[in-house]
């Protein structure tokens, strides 16, 4: 296939495409992406592998007989026992070294990179893990991939929807979300693209120098600086996310992707609280030390206090809150000559 950020070779013939068809030679998946490395709530690598197990049950329910497939991507797990015992759902496990993964966080204001408007960012220590996602791009064996996190669960077949993208030509589509960041972006935890190496090396070199508008500080901020969030949107497939209205523990969330009773041994034995694994050590952030902000901020008082004297000085002790200025006298008043005030030289 030939590819670029605009334009893709679709599969099947231009009547096909303009009918809404899609070929029966397309190839599409569903990819779950989980990193060795806590998430943003913090929880261990194992809690995620268990989180994927549900999905790739849920899975095997949705997609039925379906020809999609189920696609495992991962990175940095040491035992890779551990997933072929657990994931075994999966139609394939895809592992990316882990130095492949790059990200560079915004914490504080340079000024040579983007800045929100407000000055409001996160500062989450996940986002050299959520760059996993991005290397969903690289699977251009599919002509199209449905890719979701692993606290997110299909409620719907998705074959409709893919179908339509594929026939549509869409390249990426993604809910849309503002919140407090004052602007339109959006929410990745669900969202369609067409695998290309070349947007793939335009999004990994995004990320890995911090050449985004920052917000949350994942891969979601290099998704809303590429792509465009005021571009039409196509409704995702129903989900229940997690944090929307899903599960905050993993025996609700199987509860809630496998539509089974608490008492199913397929969800009670999700119940047992995980055990705890060592992830690896999140890299530490930048941060002002409290003395260096109080002394900041003593000297700003300083200078302002200064101010406010040298202005009352020049004023005649008025407070400044009850001076007025006579603007229009001001302005007809005649201008000194400054040049007869600099030594040496002389007025025309």
């Amino acid at each position: 296939h030939t590819s670029s950020l605009c334009h893709r070779a679709l599969p099947g013939t231009r009547a096909q495409r303009k009918n809404g068809k899609t070929p029966p030679h397309a190839r599409l998946a569903v990819l779950v992406p989980i990193c060795w490395g806590v998430d943003m709530r913090h929880n261990s690598p194992l809690t995620q592998v268990h989180r994927a197990s549900i999905v790739g049950e849920s899975l095997l329910r949705v997609l039925g007989g379906s020809s999609i497939e189920s696609v495992l991507l991962t990175s940095g797990f040491p035992d890779k026992a551990l997933l072929k015992g657990n994931l075994s759902t999966y139609t394939r496990i895809i592992d990316v070294p882990k130095a492949s993964l790059r990200f560079h966080p915004i914490f504080r204001r340079d000024w040579e990179r983007f800045w929100p408007p407000n000055g409001h960012v996160q500062r989450r220590d996940d986002g050299k893990c959520t760059a996993l996602k991005l290397h969903s791009w690289n699977l251009t064996e599919y002509d199209g991939i449905l890719v979701m996190d692993s606290d997110c669960c299909l409620e719907e077949d998705p074959m409709s929807f893919m179908q339509s993208m594929l026939a549509h030509g869409v390249y990426f589509t993604a809910p849309r979300e503002k919140y407090s960041r004052q602007r339109v972006g959006f929410n990745t935890h669900l969202f369609w693209l067409t695998p290309s190496r070349d947007v793939l090396r335009v999004l990994l070199d995004k990320a890995a120098h911090g050449d985004f508008v920052p917000y949350t500080n994942t891969e979601q901020d290099v998704l809303e600086t590429v792509f465009s969030s005021h571009a039409p949107f196509y409704q995702v497939p129903k989900n229940a996310h997690r944090l929307s209205g899903g599960a905050e523990n993993l025996e609700q969330f199987a509860r809630r992707c496998l539509q089974l009773p608490a008492s199913h041994p397929r969800v009670k034995k999700y119940s047992t609280p995980a055990r705890t694994v060592a992830a690896a050590p999140a890299t530490p952030q930048p941060q002002i030390a409290r003395s260096s902000r109080l002394e900041l901020i003593a000297r700003s008082r300083a200078a302002l206090q200064h101010r406010l004297a040298r202005l009352r000085d020049a004023n005649g002790a008025t407070p400044l809150s009850h001076r007025t200025l006579d603007l229009e006298a001001t302005r007809a008043a005649p201008r000194p000559d400054r040049g007869s005030e600099v030594k040496g030289l002389t007025g025309p």
